[in-house]
């Protein structure tokens, strides 16, 4: 008889378990799309190989929030998803921004952009040096060693001109509405101010590079 009793206690107690837990609201999710982050109408090619999760950095050098963002996904990129592939992206929208889009894909040209990236960032911001002219971007590129002759060349070369043209494209395909943006994957647009904060941005860039990552392995 008191085996039965305990029995019966312990379906009841069961029941009530389980009654419970199916009371309890769903947890709500970290990051909603359309509040968070966006979804593209329709997906972007992106640059990197099959089977890589591509995330983008839409930037400007003159962007004051761009250069903040900088040194956090500096540190993101070495903790990174290993499905992740980071590149980098200048948007081309104005005059001035061209100029600092050149510039960015000079430096590339030349082997020397590891180095400038983030020299650059203080140049136009802590020197106060808008490096938006030939003859400033020159000098500037003198200080790594690079010849006059040899920077006149990589900011005039056509292979340039061209990098500008598809990032001009790229950027435009974005319906971007302003700077830094994070692009994943050619679907989704992350940026601070609605994810919340820096530190918030990066965990919504590793939330929606593992939502590309369960994907790929449907």
């Amino acid at each position: 008889m008191k085996l039965r009793v305990v029995g019966l206690l312990a379906a009841i107690v069961a029941a009530a378990c389980v009654s419970a837990a199916q009371a309890e609201p769903p947890a709500e999710p970290r990051f909603v799309a359309g509040q968070h982050y966006q979804v593209l109408d329709r997906a972007q090619p992106t640059t990197v190989a099959p089977g890589k999760i591509e995330v983008a950095e839409v930037f400007w050098y003159g962007c004051p929030h761009c250069y903040r963002l900088s040194p956090y996904l500096q540190a993101w990129k070495e903790t990174k998803p290993d499905a992740a592939e980071f590149v980098q992206v200048p948007a081309v929208l104005s005059p001035r921004w061209h100029a600092h889009a050149r510039l960015f894909y000079a430096t590339s040209a030349l082997g020397i952009q590891e180095r400038t990236h983030d020299q650059v960032f203080r140049e136009v911001h802590e020197n106060r040096n808008p490096l938006d002219q030939l003859d400033t971007m020159i000098e500037f590129l003198g200080r790594f060693d690079v010849s006059a002759e040899d920077a006149h060349a990589a900011l005039t070369s056509f292979a340039v001109a061209a990098e500008l043209r598809n990032a001009d494209a790229r950027v435009r395909s974005y319906r971007l509405s302003g700077v830094p943006t994070i692009v994943v994957n050619g679907k989704y647009l992350a940026r601070v101010d609605t994810a919340g904060g820096f530190d918030d941005l990066l965990a919504l860039i590793n939330h929606l590079v593992a939502l590309e990552a369960d994907a790929l392995r449907e």
